[in-house]
């Protein structure tokens, strides 16, 4: 099978193309990124997937097309970039699919289309996204819907994985390590609420698994991994593995978001994306409980637990120093 993943010089892109290589299939990658990491095992193309020729020549002959390209980041992206995008562009690749009449479509979306809820969140529960990030791939969902529904024959997935973490990430769960391994670390909040998470290689693995099921018509699933903990079990076993004593300062939550408020203002005006936010804080005490079944009665069953996971980050973090 010869398959197209755009955006494979991201983090996820980069697990799920070796991932594949060494499974035997044929794979093309399609980023922006100039030094794509993965040109060294696989034939890539530098581009954007809102460029119609650059697309089809890179879905030529493909039988499969996973859409990773995505624009995603806390700070200094624009509701009309995200929506450019996380839907136009995905748009784009689904117009070229039917041009070259590739019948699989696999599109990595995200929790971001469901709201905070302090009640455990289904593959089931309305979608109501909080943000412009998730009213997009909730946007970008609905393209990829109406695609497959146009034709009995288009087999499409749609995966919405929680927070993504392993070696190699450096967004959130990196600066959580590295906050606390250099004891700046603040317990803001009790940190009791549970945070959702996703191991990669897990996630990589459980899109093996779907591309390789007889799939047909529309999967969509949550992605999760397990146990799932509270903030503060999550912060302790980081602190555990990195053989140092667990932050014990605590400030209170209603405390800490006034003077956050005011970086925030600070950073709006500098065009600084700094580390303390009162958007970050929010997140690290906002419940995520996840919950999806939809994978386990397929059959898949991932094999790194959450603890293992954190304690392989922790690792690979501690060799860059």
């Amino acid at each position: 099978m010869k398959i197209l993943i755009t955006g494979n010089a991201g983090f996820i892109g980069g697990y799920l193309t070796r991932l594949l290589i060494a499974g035997g299939y044929d794979v093309i990658g399609l980023d922006k990124n100039l030094q794509n990491p993965q040109a060294k095992i696989c034939r890539c193309i530098t581009g954007n997937i809102l460029d119609r020729e650059v697309v089809l020549k890179a879905m030529a002959g493909t039988d499969l097309v996973i859409n990773l390209a995505a624009e995603h980041k806390d700070f200094g992206i624009s509701r009309e970039l995200y929506f450019e995008v996380n839907q136009l562009g995905t748009r784009t690749l689904l117009e070229c699919a039917t041009e070259l009449g590739v019948k699989r479509f696999l599109f990595y979306s995200s929790v971001a289309v469901y709201s905070p809820s302090e009640l455990p969140v289904s593959d089931d529960s309305p979608s109501i996204p909080a943000n412009d990030y998730g009213e997009s791939k909730l946007a970008a969902e609905g393209e990829v819907v109406k695609w497959q529904e146009e034709a009995d024959d288009r087999s499409a997935t749609i995966i919405r994985p929680t927070v993504v973490y392993g070696p190699y990430n450096v967004a959130n769960m990196y600066r959580l390590i590295d906050t606390v391994y250099r004891r700046r670390f603040l317990r803001v909040g009790a940190l009791r609420n549970i945070k959702s998470i996703s191991y990669v290689e897990n996630l990589v693995a459980a899109t093996l698994f779907l591309i390789e099921q007889p799939q047909s018509g529309l999967f969509r699933t949550i992605y999760v991994d397990e146990p799932q903990m509270p903030t503060i079990d999550i912060v302790r076993h980081i602190a555990d593995r990195l053989e140092i004593p667990p932050p014990q300062l605590q400030i209170p939550l209603q405390l800490a978001l006034p003077l956050a408020a005011v970086l925030d203002l600070a950073g709006s005006l500098f065009k600084i994306d700094l580390p303390i936010t009162a958007t970050r804080i929010r997140k690290l005490n906002t419940q995520t409980l996840f919950q999806s079944d939809r994978l386990g009665e397929l059959g898949y069953r991932a094999e790194v637990t959450n603890r293992e996971g954190l304690h392989r980050m922790v690792d690979w973090y501690r060799r860059q120093l």
